[in-house]
């Protein structure tokens, strides 16, 4: 038998040994200040000619004009004086930048008439139903199908009896007059998987539109496989006899947290859900401006992951295939 005075030593080893693997774990979140953002983002710089600034935004911030959340955490407002003064430039305009809790390239451009070809491509690519954005993300479990597509729309739905909630959707059939009205945005998603195995998959998700979170709410409701930390749409998919399973996202059900099984837990060095917030693995690691300069005349722009991505492509062994093999 310990003595008392023993045992109070090892609880005492056993809670900081605890304390310090999540104070290390990858997922652990990095606070920064403006200065260090900026000093972070001008690290990270992908592309910088012709008036036009790319950067790999980390995970957590919000870097675009009309930032999520504001007034909690950094935004592009408080970073931006800090660019314009390490980028040496006396404007800088968001074009077109990955959501809050998304990663990857983030366009910006130096003057108006910059800002206003790069937004005007985009739409052009919208018009003609070629994506321009391509997602690398980790979704819980296998998806429905290895390789598939979604053609239609996304809008705002409510349940049929209390039109004070709002949920999102992906619909296939919708008149042309709730497009013009703006209920409905046209939306083409593709996904190819890149691995898998009993735990998770590793995909890529291409879209010709990101309103509502088009990529989240197509990997939770199409393909039945919600992306890792996407406290918001994974918690519409649960398992029920071994199987990943679609609920209506009003249900009670629904409102409790995204469910991880004991293994995946494990295999991720958590013990519970609750040990550390899980980031989404959600990754913007290319975007296409087609016809940029005129015709045939292209720019390509790509990042790579953060770290807490690939670690945890190495930790579930999601690592067989390059992502280059699964897109055009």
């Amino acid at each position: 038998m310990f003595s008392l005075k023993t045992l109070q030593a090892i609880l005492r080893t056993e809670k900081y040994f605890h304390q310090s693997s999540r104070n290390n774990h990858p997922y652990k979140v990095t606070n920064y200040k403006s200065y260090e953002l900026s000093e972070e983002l001008c690290k990270n710089i992908v592309y910088h000619d012709n008036d036009i600034v790319v950067l790999n935004k980390p995970q957590g911030v919000s870097l675009g004009q009309n930032a999520e959340l504001r007034g909690k955490g950094l935004t592009f407002d408080v970073v931006r004086p800090f660019l314009m003064k390490s980028l040496d430039c006396k404007e800088l305009y968001p074009a077109k930048v990955p959501e809050r809790y998304a990663s990857g390239v983030a366009i910006y451009c130096k003057n108006q008439p910059m800002l206003n070809r790069v937004q005007k491509c985009l739409r052009s690519m919208t018009c003609i139903k070629h994506p321009a954005e391509f997602y690398e993300c980790i979704v819980i479990g296998q998806p429905s199908i290895r390789e598939g597509n979604f053609v239609g729309g996304i809008t705002v739905t409510s349940p049929k009896n209390d039109n004070k909630k709002r949920g999102i959707k992906l619909v296939t059939e919708f008149s042309r007059n709730r497009v013009k009205n703006g209920e409905v945005k046209p939306v083409k998603l593709e996904h190819s998987t890149l691995s898998e195995n009993d735990y998770a998959s590793r995909l890529v998700i291409s879209t010709t539109c990101r309103k509502h979170h088009s990529v989240r709410v197509y990997a939770a409701t199409e393909i039945i496989s919600p992306i890792l930390g996407d406290h918001v749409f994974g918690r519409f998919v649960r398992t029920i006899l071994g199987k990943s399973v679609l609920i209506n996202q009003f249900s009670q059900t629904a409102q409790q947290p995204q469910k991880l099984s004991t293994d995946l837990l494990s295999k991720l060095e958590l013990s519970s859900r609750n040990d550390i917030e899980i980031p989404l693995h959600l990754h913007l690691f290319k975007i296409q401006l087609k016809d940029i300069f005129g015709a045939n005349k292209h720019l390509e722009f790509t990042a790579k992951p953060p770290d807490y991505f690939i670690w945890t492509c190495e930790t579930l062994h999601l690592n067989e295939d390059s992502v280059a093999s699964a897109v055009n």
